[in-house]
């Protein structure tokens, strides 16, 4: 299902400048009701959802029609409420699916050995089949954490999962599943343990040693749009999200395959920055690439 429409209360809430932007928050600070707390900690994956459950979700959103009503309004007070309507037109026409994939599993790469990554590859593929045979969120059944120290030191028994840290009675109900996985990891092909190919930008935090360059220009860039921030009242990675920024500027410093605000202008676009970003990037990054010393 695809909406024809759409108005982030959240986003809007960022872009107007609040600093607590939850829906509590805001229907407290704009509509003046507060929200009932009850269930908001609850396993949402389970099915079917208890009716008192139901009913804290309807009450939870009675009020977002009139909150999109004054943050509209306190929007185009700012001038700013174009800026939401390109984000929200973008979030409808991205068809581009959630990332659903083994080697997403956050902290993967603590897992050295082909063996290691194997059961990693089994023990996910087995939680992924178990959640959509009886429809429940994959991590409500084995955690991330805990999937990846089973498969970094699998024990001997099922019975001996206790040993692994975080292992729970939740997590238990299906440790045979876990164990077979195990187990089954021995048959899989070494040559299908295919990672997504690395980022053509090597992470910021290298920068200062692999390009001083790239690194003295990205702090003057976060300087100027902290200042552009603080102008506005919009929080700077809601101006330009800082990894689009970071390549912006690594495509300039080291590729060198920036040269003009056309250019600029282009790459910020094929990144998926909004007309809004573009035209203000273009004039708080532009100065910098064009004032920036080359080789």
């Amino acid at each position: 299902m695809r909406p024809s429409r759409l108005f982030d209360t959240e986003l809007a809430a960022r872009l107007a400048g609040y600093e607590r932007v939850n829906l509590a928050a805001m229907t407290e600070e704009l509509c003046g009701y507060s929200l009932a707390k009850g269930h908001g900690a609850e396993d949402w994956s389970t099915t079917p959802l208890p009716q008192e459950w139901l009913a804290y979700a309807a009450l939870d959103v009675e009020l977002l029609l009139e909150l999109a009503e004054a943050l509209a309004e306190i929007l185009d007070q700012q001038g700013k409420l174009t800026w939401l309507e390109q984000d929200c037109a973008a979030l409808i026409a991205d068809t581009t699916p959630p990332r659903h994939h083994w080697t997403a599993l956050k902290g993967l790469g603590r897992l050295r050995s082909g063996e290691q990554r194997a059961r990693a590859r089994s023990l996910w593929q087995a939680r992924d089949d178990l959640a959509k045979r009886i429809d429940v969120a994959p991590g409500t059944l084995l955690s991330d954490k805990v999937l990846l120290a089973i498969a970094a030191e699998p024990p001997a028994r099922p019975g001996h999962l206790w040993t692994i840290p975080g292992y729970s009675r939740r997590f238990d109900e299906h440790s045979r599943t876990w164990f077979e996985a195990v187990k089954q990891a021995r048959a899989l092909d070494p040559a299908e343990d295919t990672a997504p190919a690395p980022s053509p930008v090597p992470p910021h935090s290298r920068w200062p040693h692999l390009a001083p360059r790239a690194a003295a220009l990205l702090s003057e860039a976060k300087e100027a749009y902290r200042l552009c921030a603080e102008n506005l009242g919009t929080p700077a990675e809601n101006i330009l999200r800082p990894k689009i920024m970071r390549a912006a500027i690594w495509e300039f410093a080291e590729e060198e395959n920036i040269h003009d605000s056309a250019d600029l202008r282009a790459f910020l676009s094929r990144r998926g920055a909004r007309p809004w970003q573009v035209e203000i990037s273009a004039a708080v990054l532009g100065p910098l690439l064009w004032g920036f010393p080359r080789v």
